[in-house]
């Protein structure tokens, strides 16, 4: 089977990392993937080309690039696809207009867009398309409800939870609490995001300041970049036990260094920095949003939106070592039965082909 994804960058980001990770598994599934990204490459573009999977840039500078969206059809009907996955507003609009022209079903795919609301405009074109789509992949249950609302047919709506490569740390912990200067007694609590509004991240970096205000023997650190980085700087600045790292490329390293990952968004659909963390063992301590609930069960720790409520529970989290080790333990076996990225591809591989033969039966 031949499937074409359409994503608007594949630069940083959960959804980039986890399309990269798919499109790469599901060649052992017997699908030829190709990627065509519109207005961006990014770091996963130039892995994806160098492992050898077809890939195209648009170079579009905006949605209304006529030129850029001429390199767009192009580029699909170069690959002759079977199917068409696409993701973002931008990706939507012209995969709709690829998959009329070649007669193949249109798949939308919505990590978080739903879940964290869209400007008027935005929702306005995504109405546009959203009941021509074949299948809509959700990738949590917590997201159908907004997901009608926006329009898509609720009869075509299909969960299929993100899954992961495992992550291979080249550290070991101490190794790595070493060289971050992080005392073997401390409870070292890592929020990594990037660093939009909706991550909050300033609320973790002022629950850690009132964790340590307490006598809590807590360490945060962030590791992220993005359009809030300068704030969160300043936020942490003169303060004892934090450490801002804008972005990382050993993001596994310091996910073995810690003892508890750590969100505080407002808003989400189903992050990686969750199933990352739960892979390598480590237990979340998350606001209960999105799909996180569902996806940790009882190997995490849910908090209150309030930097209170997370400062207690980091007091908490420091005094009984023994709990985190069993969260994880527990993580460790979640990730292995849910969130593998082979279960994640196969279940792929079997709503395409589902809605394949569908659209072949018309």
């Amino acid at each position: 089977m031949r499937v074409t994804f359409v994503a608007p960058t594949l630069a940083v980001g959960g959804a980039e990392s986890f399309l990269a990770a798919l499109v790469l598994q599901l060649r052992e599934h017997c699908v030829e993937p190709s990627v065509v990204a519109l207005n961006h490459r990014g770091r996963f573009y130039d892995v994806l080309a160098r492992r050898g999977v077809p890939t195209s840039f648009a170079a579009m500078s905006s949605r209304y690039d006529v030129r850029g969206a001429v390199r767009v059809q192009r580029a699909i009907r170069h690959t002759h696809p079977e199917a068409i996955v696409t993701g973002g507003i931008d990706g939507h609009m012209l995969g709709r207009w690829a998959a009329r022209w070649a007669g193949v079903p249109h798949v939308a795919v919505e990590h978080a867009g739903a879940a964290l609301g869209l400007a008027a405009h935005r929702r306005f074109l995504l109405r546009l398309v959203a009941p021509g789509f074949d299948l809509v992949v959700a990738v949590t249950d917590d997201q159908h409800e907004a997901l009608v609302r926006l329009g898509y047919p609720a009869s075509r709506i299909r969960t299929i939870s993100n899954g992961i490569p495992e992550p291979l740390p080249t550290r070991t912990r101490d190794e790595m609490r070493s060289v971050l200067g992080i005392p073997d007694h401390a409870l070292l609590a890592l929020l990594v995001a990037v660093l939009r509004p909706e991550k909050q991240a300033t609320r973790f970096v002022d629950a850690v300041v009132e964790a340590r205000g307490h006598g809590c023997p807590v360490v945060g650190v962030v590791a992220g970049s993005g359009p809030e980085l300068k704030m969160v700087e300043r936020r942490a600045e003169g303060h004892q036990g934090l450490t801002v790292l804008g972005e990382r490329d050993d993001v596994p390293d310091l996910m073995a260094a810690a003892d508890v990952i750590c969100l505080t968004s407002r808003a989400e659909a189903l992050p990686m920095v969750v199933l990352e963390a739960m892979a390598l063992g480590r237990p979340v301590l998350s606001t209960a949003v999105g799909g996180i609930p569902e996806a940790i069960g009882d190997s995490g720790i849910l908090v209150k939106d309030s930097s209170e409520a997370i400062a207690a529970e980091l007091c908490s989290a420091a005094v009984d070592p023994g709990r985190l080790l069993e969260l994880g333990a527990r993580a460790r076996r979640r990730y292995v039965e849910r969130f593998s990225i082979s279960r994640a591809a196969e279940s792929y591989v079997e709503a395409l082909q589902a809605v394949t033969t569908e659209r072949r039966g018309r």
